[in-house]
């Protein structure tokens, strides 16, 4: 049941942060994909979506720590 709200709650998240960067609220998709990230740390695309509002709403050392992660986990999970 845990498992199903959590994949539930990180689509929603994923939809409003997507919703955001239409929108060009660069920090709130941040926000948004981060929080759908905690609930589904496998979802490597959501940390790249997070990155990439991080890079546009000029947050370059966040960005880059978000891309390391991100590539770090996906190294690992080979």
């Amino acid at each position: 049941m845990l498992t199903h709200w959590r994949r539930s709650r990180s689509r929603h998240l994923a939809r409003r942060a997507d919703a955001a960067m239409e929108q060009a609220s660069w920090t709130d998709a941040a926000k948004l994909y981060r929080r759908a990230f905690e609930l589904r740390p496998e979802r490597m695309d959501l940390k790249i979506q997070q990155a990439h509002a991080l890079q546009e709403a000029g947050e370059i050392p966040a960005t880059k720590r978000g891309s390391d992660q991100a590539i770090a986990r996906r190294l690992l999970a080979r």
